[in-house]
């Protein structure tokens, strides 16, 4: 009986475990898109400054 509730305990917090590496796992994935995004942003920024100073 004790080593069903001891694996069943186990079991909780690794599946706990599991759902918080997802959930950080998709934080830091939409956490690089959005810093993609702005470092695309800024480039294209920044070229479109030097294409119009070239003007």
């Amino acid at each position: 009986m004790l080593l069903v509730l001891g694996i069943g305990w186990r079991g909780v917090i690794n599946m706990y475990m599991l759902v918080k590496g997802v959930i950080n796992t998709r934080d830091m994935l939409v956490k690089g898109v959005i810093n993609t995004m702005d470092i695309l942003e800024g480039g294209v920024i920044n070229t479109m400054d030097i294409l119009e100073g070239c003007y």
